[in-house]
């Protein structure tokens, strides 16, 4: 598949900056554009990733956000979202605007989950970004894979003493198991 480097840039630089946050990577490159308050990283760099986990946590419908990094060297943030008005209303965020500035792109260029008609159902959305020696993707860092992906709950499923997914995403057929582990028997 081929993309044009001159359509695909923006959205690409964006989704490295969301894919970041968090995980420990400087956006050195964007420094001159980097707002007055923003954390700064050892050396002076900005970190982006702070102030977009920040961000993140304040959002209103923004359930949980955690960061991780995959066996495959994939480094990405979740968050989760009580339904599609949070995730727009994040979208729409000082935060958000401001990265998006940063690299150029317009938040009004496109509407955010325009085909997704259930306007209730909570959402997921998961950012990762994959560096290497040398970058496939335009721009300053050796990026090889970038990834915006949202998911629905499914519901089915089991946890034992909590759930990688928020307590507040209510599902019928969860299996959620809790055990007090001062009440079990030593053996």
């Amino acid at each position: 598949m081929s993309i044009s480097k001159s359509r695909a840039f923006p959205l690409i630089a964006l989704t490295a900056l969301v894919a970041l946050a968090g995980t420990g990577i400087g956006a050195a490159a964007l420094e001159h554009n980097q707002p007055q308050n923003a954390d700064r990283r050892p050396g002076g760099a900005p970190d982006v990733g702070a102030m977009l986990v920040r961000g993140l946590d304040k959002s209103p419908g923004c359930l949980r956000v955690i960061t991780a990094q995959t066996s495959v060297g994939s480094n990405s943030i979740i968050a989760w979202f009580e339904n599609k008005a949070a995730v727009e209303e994040w979208y729409y965020s000082n935060t958000h605007t401001r990265v998006m500035g940063m690299v150029g792109s317009d938040p009004d260029a496109k509407k955010p989950m325009a085909q997704i008609e259930d306007e209730d159902i909570p959402v997921m959305v998961m950012a990762s970004i994959t560096m290497g020696e040398k970058g496939v993707l335009p721009g300053p860092m050796p990026v090889t894979q970038i990834s915006i992906e949202l998911y629905t709950p499914l519901d089915a499923g089991a946890s034992v003493n909590g759930r990688l997914m928020p307590e507040e995403i209510k599902l019928e057929h969860f299996n959620a198991i809790s055990i007090d582990a001062d009440a079990q028997p030593d053996g």
